[in-house]
């Protein structure tokens, strides 16, 4: 992807090409490349501000790779936000991602934000993950760390 993509965009904002950035908003995309891989089109925007991707980014990564939830637990929550706040981009990305990188299956995926019932099936499979942690991780479902992020 090329500096300066309108890829996520849909035309809906001009992005700032690279040699028109400060010297803070250069640093903050080079960061962001280096630490993500690209710049998606929500980070595109936010550096605007690069106070708040000093903020963002972390968080993302940590939540990318970091987290103690499952990569399949982490598109089920972020979908479920999605679908709650309507945000239609946001849920065709992760979507995608919930099937390519989290390996739900696309039936389960596209039902759940239109509140089908096979949500309940899903979040079935996020039980039934947790307690497979929890159990490999503390020998039982008691006493472990699921509540924190």
């Amino acid at each position: 992807m090329s500096k300066t993509s309108d890829f996520g965009l849909f035309g809906r904002y001009s992005e700032l090409p690279y040699d028109r950035m400060t010297a803070d908003q250069k640093k903050t995309y080079d960061f962001t490349v280096k630490e993500r891989g690209q710049v998606p089109g929500p980070y595109k925007i936010w550096l605007q501000n690069p106070k708040l991707m000093e903020v963002m980014v972390p968080l993302g990564v940590y939540f990318q790779g970091h987290s103690s939830r499952s990569k399949s637990e982490i598109e089920i929550a972020t979908n479920l936000t999605n679908a709650r706040w309507l945000a239609a981009y946001s849920n065709y990305e992760h979507e995608m991602i919930a099937e390519k990188a989290a390996g739900l299956p696309p039936e389960k995926v596209q039902a759940r934000p239109r509140g089908s019932r096979s949500r309940q099936d899903v979040n079935a499979k996020v039980a039934t993950q947790r307690n497979e942690y929890c159990t490999e991780s503390y020998g039982s479902t008691e006493g472990s760390n699921y509540g924190k992020a």
